[in-house]
C-alpha cells in the first residue's frame, strides 16, 4: 500500500494556493475579453499547474483523480459509496484528503497487482 508523502497541512495549503490563483486568472480573463474582444483564454494551457498537479498526484496517490474532481468539476463536493450507504462530504480540502488516503488506498494496491 502506497502512502501519502505529503502532508494533510501542505496539501491543504496547496489546494487553498490553486484555488487563490484561479480566481485571479478568472479576474485577468475577465479583464482582457473587455480589452481584446471574446477571444482571449487566459491560462490555458498553464504548465506550472499542470506540474504541481503531477508533482501532488505522485505525493497523494490518487486513482480515480478526486483532486482534478474537487477542483474543476464539481460544487457538490459528494461522493457516495457504491451501495450509497455511506456518504462523505469533501467540501473542505482536509476532508478530501482523508478520503484518499483513508478510503482510496486500497484502490492503488489493486491497480498494480
Amino acid at each position: 500500500m502506497e502512502t501519502s508523502k505529503i502532508s494533510k497541512e501542505t496539501f491543504c495549503k496547496v489546494i487553498a494556493l490553486i484555488k487563490e490563483q484561479e480566481k485571479i486568472n478568472e479576474e485577468v480573463d475577465r479583464a482582457l475579453k473587455k480589452v481584446c474582444g471574446s477571444h482571449v483564454v487566459f491560462g490555458a494551457n498553464n504548465r506550472y499547474l499542470e506540474g504541481l498537479l503531477l508533482l501532488l498526484k505522485e505525493a497523494l496517490p490518487d486513482p480515480c483523480d478526486y483532486v482534478g474532481w474537487w477542483l474543476y468539476e464539481t460544487d457538490d463536493y459528494h461522493v457516495w459509496s457504491a451501495d450509497y450507504t455511506q456518504d462523505w462530504n469533501l467540501k473542505d480540502p482536509g476532508d478530501l484528503y482523508d478520503y484518499i488516503v483513508n478510503e482510496t488506498s486500497g484502490l492503488m494496491t489493486k491497480a498494480s497487482q
